[in-house]
């Protein structure tokens, strides 16, 4: 058998056997001890649960005519609301209920479906927190999706 010449003290090597040996159950602030994996999978699980709720916050999301269409309300506040608007001109859409703008929010038009070429441009007025007019032509009332920004 070989023989090995230690650097560290037995109390040294006593003390890490020791952290190795006693591992926490759970992660504890300032323990030098090691921690379990089974004490490391619930704080993981514990702190996605509560990350969750701070990234997505509220939320609703459908398909419609295969092209999504929702809201997202995160926690810092900022609210987004998307979907079709595609009908005739002087159209009222309103926004997903549960988006509750407090503000009339930035809005965006554009074209993803539309079987026709977009001749003559589209756009919105009168933007309330609970919708917007679509002023569009015949030849732009196809395949018209907005977004919707704001808070």
């Amino acid at each position: 058998m070989s023989e090995y010449t230690l650097s560290n003290s037995a109390a040294i090597i006593d003390s890490a056997i020791t952290r190795v040996a006693s591992a926490d159950t759970e992660p504890t602030a300032n323990s030098e001890n090691m921690v379990t994996s089974k004490g490391v999978k619930q704080y993981v699980d514990g702190e996605v649960t509560t990350l969750e709720g701070k990234i997505l916050g509220q939320s609703s999301f459908s398909v419609v005519d295969e092209q999504s269409a929702g809201y997202q309300v995160f926690d810092s506040g900022l609210k987004m609301a998307w979907g079709e608007c595609q009908a005739d001109s002087d159209t009222v859409f309103n926004f997903p209920t549960g988006v509750n703008f407090t503000v009339a929010p930035t809005m965006q038009l554009t074209y993803n479906k539309s079987t026709t070429r977009v001749l003559y441009g589209a756009h919105v007025n009168n933007v309330t927190t609970t919708g917007f007019n679509y002023d569009g032509t015949y030849n732009n009332k196809e395949g018209a999706r907005y977004l919707a920004i704001g808070h």
